[in-house]
């Protein structure tokens, strides 16, 4: 009896490290990733998500060795190889060290996704208010508006996103409801000039799944 409730003790100290963050969002190239079987996992204060939705998502072609339970993505002129377990990675053949270790669970294989995302020059940046990572790929506009898709329009007062965090141009619209609009644009600059004063933005927006915010790649800003 003792003895199992040593083993005991020591899982759950293994798990104490590990968070499900059901409610993190990810986006990527202005696109939110769904994740509807594994959630993304918070482990020492990095994000871990299924590789293939990520991977795939940005362009990359996957591979998976079972013998020596590695995956290799490659993109272009980058390769990228993990290993489940080991804090080891080579990007292009050149050793990093890893904050944490790729995982499997619940038969999804975990990656962080700061590491793989800037290994493939893309721009990562955390909105901690909207518990949302964006991501950015290199060489890529996808933040503009698709003309095909219907455009909405927001009323009211700029917000800054938090102190040094952006990606391409990422702030917050406060509107007279109270909701959260969270702004998506390729020129920074140009939501700066805007910061504090009441606008009208156009763009192509997207509700998330927590229901609460919404995410706009922003087409057109005009002040009042």
């Amino acid at each position: 009896m003792k003895k199992q409730r040593v083993i005991s003790s020591l899982l759950a100290l293994s798990l104490a490290g590990v968070t499900l963050a059901q409610d993190i969002g990810v986006v990527i190239d202005g696109e939110k990733v769904p994740f509807p079987s594994q959630p993304p996992v918070i482990q020492n204060q990095r994000i871990l998500v299924p590789l293939r939705g990520v991977f795939e998502e940005m362009g990359a072609t996957v591979s998976w060795d079972p013998h020596n339970r590695s995956v290799t993505a490659i993109k272009g002129s980058d390769r990228i190889y993990l290993e489940i377990a080991s804090t080891e990675a080579k990007v292009n053949e050149v050793g990093h060290q890893l904050d944490v270790a790729p995982q499997i669970r619940n038969g999804h294989t975990l990656i962080p996704l700061r590491f793989v995302s800037e290994a493939l020059k893309a721009q990562v940046s955390w909105q901690p208010e909207e518990k949302m990572v964006l991501v950015a790929s290199e060489g890529e506009d996808k933040l503009k508006p698709d003309p095909d898709k219907n455009s909405q329009s927001f009323t009211g007062f700029i917000r800054p996103s938090q102190p040094s965090i952006y990606m391409q141009g990422s702030h917050r619209l406060e509107d007279s409801s109270g909701k959260l609009i969270v702004l998506l644009i390729g020129n920074r600059d140009l939501l700066e000039r805007y910061l504090g004063k009441k606008v009208t933005v156009t763009g192509e927006a997207e509700e998330t799944v927590e229901g609460n915010q919404t995410l706009l790649t922003v087409d057109e800003v005009s002040e009042h």
